[in-house]
């Protein structure tokens, strides 16, 4: 991978401005709203989502997990290019000071998608509340 989507300790990675999101419970829900995909996070990529909000480098993102988890730096900037790979995050100009991180959440957990699928199906789905009709009745896909 190149400097732009690595994850290098010189590039900023910040939200795409073509998302839309919101946490439910312990899941957060982004929408690509350029493939109309939906996709469901787990709390270590919620965190990671949530670090976005603002350029931030995955180093710096890495040093805020510590020692907490060995490998940790590496998984999360694997995270951080398959968002860049999804059009959901990208290369950003990192401002003057470094942003504030909210704490990582304990314990360590490989941050991951944990479902996705075309938005026009989780429509269909009616929120996934079986018995309304067998529409209803399906599941998001991995």
């Amino acid at each position: 991978m190149n400097d732009s989507s690595s994850g290098s300790n010189r590039t900023a990675f910040a939200r795409s401005q073509r998302t839309a999101w919101r946490t439910i419970g312990d899941q957060t829900i982004v929408v690509n709203l350029d493939t109309q995909r939906m996709m469901g996070f787990n709390p270590m990529a919620a965190w990671v989502w949530t670090c976005l909000a603002t350029p931030v480098r995955v180093a710096d993102l890495a040093n805020r997990l510590g020692s907490a988890e060995p490998g940790g730096a590496d998984t999360v900037a694997a995270f951080v290019a398959e968002l860049v790979a999804l059009g959901l995050a990208g290369p950003a100009e990192l401002g003057v000071t470094a942003p504030a991180t909210p704490e990582p959440p304990i314990p360590f957990e490989r941050p991951a998608i944990l479902w996705q699928q075309p938005l026009r199906a989780a429509a269909f789905t009616c929120a996934h509340i079986g018995g309304q009709s067998g529409a209803c009745d399906a599941t998001p896909t991995t």
